[in-house]
């Protein structure tokens, strides 16, 4: 003989005036205040949970009592599942069963109809032997019990009606803010789960609800923005899926939650080596000036610019006018970067923020060609000499090459040099010699690829040798 005892522990949210459905009478607090840190950039959210006008503590009531395996139980959970879906209202069933689960058509019915209730936003309770948790509500545990736990499984159900139940608290940051690892720490070593997605970092505290305001759940958190944000006014703390969670059911929202984030804003100085002759380079190994520095580009995070930035050259203007400059001369250029912040800020944590304005050194060294004349052969004595004419491009020279002593053969060269020339290509045409003969033109490149005409400041000398 097999003995099922069945009770139907009904938790009517709905049926108060003004009350509402299980999970939505849960009310949350969150408070976001900027901290002491100097740069305006660290927060802490503080949290409070718990729930509103509970039904306070009711008995079951008995609805039968069944002797065999076909008796009425299967039909009162439909009947009861058929009140519930007509009212709307969630129900609370605490089912306290010995003997064997029935299986085939009755079992299936029964899952059904309990499935229904749990639609609802009720749940079930389940005090019986392997086979019948298939009744409980998920997790099985804190919702199915052993045969000689009956009195747990009441006692769980009566904490449930009355507002004191398991859920989680779910805060998804944004992904312009971070946790540091010290705060991890603390947050893992009070229970928390601390887990780093692609979307951003997710705080998940266990939690039973209280049902009282006076003493709800409380929580903290400290967080901050990332360094490559560069941060703005009315910024969201919080992502989406942010709120309070029971059996994978959002029962409840947080309250919104935007920071002002101080702006970080520091320059960093460049340098860089052109030939004589060419054009300031705007952008230094794959990367604008400008973005290079900032450091790095600003990030976003996929959220929209919080600000934007104004670029000023000191006494030149545009990055686009500094691309045209030609200096003459080892140069600095001073960069004023200004970031303008979107939004006044108002209601958000933390001190509106302003403008801010950081400025910076781009070093541009220049670096000129040195072309040297070299003159060797018989007879050359301390009075000799030899004009040359230096042509190219913008440049047209004449120079004389005179005697000097040659380091490595001991006698007499003649020579000159000229150290001031833009890269390009240029012919060296030695006037009449002394005895008449007439030397063939030499080209010379400074600065200048054969190969393919590109500059290279490796280039910067030439020698233009002439045999007598």
């Amino acid at each position: 003989m097999k003995k099922v005892l069945f009770f139907a522990w009904v938790l009517l949210l709905g049926s108060l005036l003004g009350m509402r459905a299980y999970g939505q009478e849960v009310k949350t607090e969150r408070v976001l205040q900027q901290t002491q840190r100097e740069d305006g950039r660290e927060f802490t959210l503080q949290y409070k949970v718990w729930t509103e006008d509970p039904l306070g503590l009711r008995e079951p009531w008995a609805v039968l009592t069944a002797d065999e395996e076909d008796g009425p139980l299967a039909p009162a959970v439909r009947r009861l599942a058929d009140a519930a879906e007509k009212d709307g209202k969630p129900v609370c069933l605490v089912i306290l069963a010995t003997g064997e689960f029935p299986g085939g058509s009755t079992g299936l019915q029964m899952q059904r109809n309990v499935q229904r209730v749990r639609e609802l936003g009720g749940r079930s309770f389940v005090c019986g032997k392997a086979g019948w948790e298939v009744l409980a509500s998920v997790p099985a545990q804190g919702h199915f019990f052993a045969p000689d736990e009956s009195e747990a499984c009441l006692e769980a159900a009566r904490r449930y009606a009355a507002g004191a139940y398991g859920a989680e608290i779910v805060e998804r940051l944004d992904p312009r803010f971070t946790i540091t690892l010290q705060e991890r720490r603390r947050l893992e070593e009070a229970g928390a789960r601390v887990v780093l997605t692609g979307r951003g970092w997710t705080v998940t505290w266990p939690a039973e609800l209280p049902c009282s305001q006076e003493e709800p759940w409380e929580g903290l958190l400290t967080v901050e923005a990332k360094m490559a944000f560069p941060g703005g006014n009315g910024v969201a703390v919080s992502g989406e899926g942010s709120g309070v969670f029971a059996e994978g059911r959002q029962l409840a929202e947080f309250p919104e939650a935007k920071a002002n984030v101080g702006v970080t804003l520091g320059l960093r100085d460049v340098a860089a080596k052109i030939f004589l002759g060419e054009t300031v380079p705007t952008v230094l190994e794959g990367e604008p000036v400008e973005s290079r520095m900032l450091g790095s580009k600003p990030e976003w995070f996929g959220k929209g610019a919080t600000g934007t930035f104004s670029f000023q050259w000191e006494d030149v203007g545009t990055v686009e006018q500094l691309g045209r400059a030609k200096p003459q001369e080892s140069t600095e250029y001073r960069l004023r970067v200004v970031f303008t912040p979107k939004g006044s800020g108002a209601g958000a944590a933390g001190a509106p923020v302003g403008q801010a304005a950081a400025e910076g050194t781009y070093s541009v060294r220049v670096l000129p060609g040195v072309l040297r004349v070299q003159v060797v052969g018989e007879g050359l004595d301390r009075n000799s000499s030899l004009a040359v004419r230096i042509e190219g491009r913008d440049v047209s020279r004449t120079l004389v090459a005179r005697p000097e002593a040659d380091p490595q053969g001991g006698g007499i060269v003649l020579a000159a040099v000229v150290e001031d020339l833009p890269y390009g290509k240029y012919t060296v045409t030695p006037g009449t010699a002394m005895d008449g003969k007439r030397l063939a033109a030499q080209e010379c490149l400074l600065g200048v690829c054969r190969e393919d005409d590109t500059v290279d400041i490796s280039r910067r000398f030439c020698t233009a040798k002439f045999e007598l």
